[in-house]
């Protein structure tokens, strides 16, 4: 019996004239077994149950597809194989067991998220194959980290190395610019990261983007900027290291992780005197001789003693 219904559904797929596969409310969809279905040029509403258990729903074509309905899709296995430009688009969330994967085209959030299992991946993400989400969304992930050592947590990007048992880390990456005091604007890319512990950790954070993300910034200046507040203020916290072949910035001894992004360095040096070195000698009982000298004075008229 189940033969006869899988070979049903498929057929359905390849109906000429169908552009939509819906599940009503109180309908069940449920694959047994690790069989790959292909859904081409076909959004899909979910108003039912929609769990595919261990097996791959691809989506194919060369027009843009998207997920909805009333219920959480629960995809294993989400293949990615449009052609000609066309997307996957999200009007709701969904939620991934295994992994998502990149053949060609792109994943649209489209303002909705990604909910991953803490043991699923992004696999085959590329300039041209990725997950976009310019009108918001994010895609998350829960792992526990007891002294990561450059862990990834679901191939995301954000590689963090620490000696510390940070306990269970979430892991929410988003595609939007980011600003605020103290950061006018970013690269098409945030990571909010969220440690049960999240002090003294002394960590290694490497932060990956694309250079389709880089939204006027120039790769040769990026930096990471941090911010503890939401967004709302934001303080560049530099880099140690810099790779513009492999598109990542990577920052040491970092104490706790929150929200993070990359813009260029925008750092100007302030009002006033830097590298100020004095020297003193008693003259008489009361009386001191100083001399000084500066690297650099910035909008100085003189000096004030006190």
């Amino acid at each position: 019996m189940k033969k006869y219904i899988l070979s049903y559904i498929l057929f359905l797929f390849c109906l000429p004239g169908i552009a939509q596969l819906s599940l009503s409310s109180g309908g069940h969809w449920v694959n047994n077994g690790n069989i790959t279905v292909t859904i081409q040029n076909m959004n899909l509403v979910n108003n039912g149950s929609f769990a595919t258990s261990t097996s791959s729903i691809k989506f194919t074509g060369n027009q843009n597809s998207t997920i909805s309905g009333n219920s959480l899709s629960l995809f294993n296995i989400f293949e990615v194989a449009k052609t000609n430009g066309a997307k996957v688009l999200l009007n709701r969330n969904v939620s991934i067991n295994a992994s998502i994967n990149f053949i060609s085209g792109q994943l649209d959030l489209n303002g909705n998220n990604i909910l991953m299992n803490s043991s699923a991946m992004i696999a085959g993400e590329s300039e041209s194959n990725r997950v976009i989400g310019a009108s918001g969304g994010f895609v998350e992930i829960t792992q526990d980290m007891n002294a990561p050592a450059g862990v990834n947590a679901g191939n995301l990007g954000a590689t963090i190395t620490s000696n510390a048992d940070l306990g269970a880390v979430t892991i929410r990456r988003g595609h939007t610019t980011q600003s605020g005091t103290g950061l006018a604007n970013s690269v098409n890319r945030y990571y909010l990261i969220t440690p049960t512990n999240n002090t003294s950790l002394n960590a290694t954070l490497r932060l990956k983007y694309f250079d389709g993300e880089l939204n006027g910034q120039s790769e040769n200046s990026l930096v990471i900027y941090k911010s503890n507040n939401g967004g709302t203020d934001w303080n560049n916290i530099s880099q140690t290291t810099r790779n513009t072949n492999a598109n990542y910035i990577e920052k040491t001894e970092i104490s706790s992780l929150a929200l993070q992004t990359l813009a260029n360095d925008n750092v100007v040096n302030p009002d006033g005197a830097t590298g100020v070195v004095l020297t003193g000698q008693r003259k008489k009982a009361t009386e001191v001789a100083l001399k000084w000298t500066s690297q650099t004075e910035t909008n100085m008229s003189g000096y004030q003693i006190q």
